[in-house]
This record gives structure tokens, C-alpha cells and sequence, in this order.
């Protein structure tokens, strides 16, 4: 029964680790993660960590700012022309900094994972202003952008000052299963950042930290040919777990990364537990005590007979 037991408790940690990778694009369990899906083809695991400044924007003593990210490797990012009246004005997207290093390995990919974490550079005394986080259903192009107003997936707002921000995207739909060519976009979140009343010429002191966790098909007759792996099993219940832990939260946490990762991985274990309970009741309930853990029992009173002492 030691051995039983240990080996469960293996097993799922393992099952929370792999669920934990797929739910938060930050975690060391996101390094090197693949899609547990029917999908058996060879692939690369890639991991890509990418920071953008957020650039001035044109207009003289401006307090404003924004950018602009999409679910894409080639056009992952871009700040504003201008900014004026309820409008944001973009212009062409920016790939990530290694773009043609992945480009020249790689000919299809989809993201097992994606996040970004918008933070201040400047000194904490000079920190001010407010920053409003849109989470959108499609990728945002060059053109204009009407900020205004809340009909957005979600829109989230912050102070600017000690405000650490983690947003993590989700999956839409199924077709983020697929893998598409490496100039595609892919079926995720994308995320519109409004900042204001900042300092003015200060809007650029921004930085938007971005982190993909991939899995890429290797192009034929290339070095990296030789470096896929195989998938991983198929395995739809960790599937469920994961989106069932990105419909229990929202697309931001404030706060650092450590907490955040707290916070997923019990929401990862709790989704796994649930999902395994309403799968087989006697099995998944003793799942689900590994899962969470022994309960503490306190002592109550209750209906004690007296005792008759001469």
C-alpha cells in the first residue's frame, strides 16, 4: 500500500505540474511543456522570453501611452503613432527580436502557453498615472483603435505606481490545437494597454516582459530536424483541467510572480481533484484527498454521560 500510495502521489503531482505549465506561461513547469492533445506528430519545445520598450510616442509633453500584443510571432507587438481624442493610431507590427533565428528553424508552431508582465522602469517616486488592460478576441492591426469604453472580453485598471502586472492570455475556440505557419497568428487573447497620466516625456519608461512557451514543427532537410521529440500522450483530462483553470480566473494578477504561481497551481490541483471526483466517485475522491491533502479534524463537544465520583 507505500508503494501504491507514493506512486499516486507521483502521478499526480506530475498531472498538476504539466496542468500548472499550461495555465501559467511564467512558471519553470511552462519550460518545455507540449499539448497533451490527439496530435502525435515530432516537435520542439521552445521557450521564448522577450521584453519591449514601450517607445515616445510623437506628440510633444505627452502623458500618454499604449502598446499593442497578439498571439504571433511575426507580428507580436507595436506602440502608437499617435493618440488622440478616445483613439489609438498603430502602425505596422513588429515581430519578436528573434524572429528570424525561429523562422529559419522552424516552419509551423502553435503556443502551449503565453503571457506578458507590464511593470514601470522609473524610480518608485516618480512612479504615477493609471494603466487599463483590454483583452480582445482578435489580433489588433495597424489602423486605429477606439480605446474608449468597456465592451472589451475584459478590461481590467491598475495605478502605475507598484503596479507589477501579470496578464495571461487564453485559448479561443479549438483551432489553438492546430499548428499554423510561422508568419500566422494564432487563436489566443490578444491584449491593448491604455496608460495615462503620466509624467510628461516619461511614457516610455515601460517595459512589456513577453513569454512563449511553443511547440514548433521542424522544417525538413534542417539541422533542427534532428531535434524533435516526440509528442506527448494524449491526455484529455489534463486538457479539461487547463481550461478549466483558465475560465477560474481572470487575464491579470497584480502582484508578484511567486503569488501568482501559488495561486495557479492550487487552482490546478483543485481542477484536477474536481474533474477526477465527478469522473469516478470512489477513485476520484481518493484522487482528490491526494490532491488537496489530510484534513484537520478539531475536537467538539458533544453529548458526554456524567460521572459519579464519591
Amino acid at each position: 500500500m507505500r508503494a501504491s500510495t507514493g506512486d499516486g502521489i507521483k502521478r499526480a503531482k506530475k498531472a498538476v505540474d504539466t496542468v500548472h505549465g499550461l495555465a501559467n506561461p511564467f512558471s519553470d513547469s511552462a519550460r518545455g511543456s507540449k499539448l497533451p492533445d490527439a496530435d502525435s506528430s515530432r516537435s520542439v519545445a521552445v521557450t521564448i522570453r522577450d521584453s519591449f520598450n514601450f517607445s515616445n510616442i510623437t506628440a510633444a509633453n505627452s502623458t500618454t501611452n499604449a502598446i499593442c500584443l497578439n498571439p504571433s510571432l511575426a507580428e507580436a507587438w507595436n506602440s502608437p503613432t499617435a493618440i488622440g481624442g478616445t483613439n489609438i493610431t498603430f502602425g505596422t507590427m513588429q515581430p519578436i527580436n528573434d524572429y528570424t533565428a525561429v523562422a529559419a528553424a522552424f516552419g509551423k508552431y502553435r503556443i502551449v502557453s503565453w503571457g506578458v508582465r507590464i511593470y514601470s522602469i522609473q524610480a518608485p517616486t516618480e512612479q504615477s498615472g493609471n494603466m487599463k488592460f483590454m483583452t480582445l478576441p482578435f489580433a489588433i492591426e495597424a489602423g486605429t483603435f477606439a480605446y474608449g469604453g468597456s465592451f472589451f472580453e475584459e478590461v481590467n485598471f491598475t495605478g502605475v505606481a507598484n503596479g507589477d502586472v501579470h496578464w495571461i492570455s487564453k485559448p479561443i475556440g479549438n483551432q489553438y490545437l492546430d499548428y499554423v505557419d510561422i508568419d500566422s497568428t494564432h487563436s489566443w487573447n490578444s491584449l491593448v494597454v491604455y496608460i495615462d497620466g503620466c509624467p510628461e516625456d516619461t511614457v516610455n519608461v515601460f517595459r512589456a516582459e513577453v513569454f512563449y512557451n511553443l511547440e514548433c514543427q521542424v522544417k525538413l532537410s534542417s539541422v533542427s530536424a534532428s531535434l524533435a521529440t516526440k509528442a506527448d500522450d494524449h491526455n484529455p483530462t489534463l486538457l479539461a483541467a487547463a481550461s478549466n483553470v483558465h475560465n477560474r480566473r481572470d487575464h491579470i494578477h497584480k502582484g508578484s510572480t511567486s503569488s501568482l504561481g501559488t495561486k495557479l497551481w492550487g487552482l490546478a490541483k483543485n481542477c484536477l481533484a474536481d474533474l477526477a471526483s465527478s469522473a469516478v466517485p470512489y477513485v476520484g475522491g481518493a484522487i482528490g484527498n491526494i490532491l488537496r491533502g489530510p484534513r484537520r479534524g478539531y475536537p467538539r463537544l458533544g453529548n458526554v454521560e456524567a460521572i459519579e465520583v464519591d
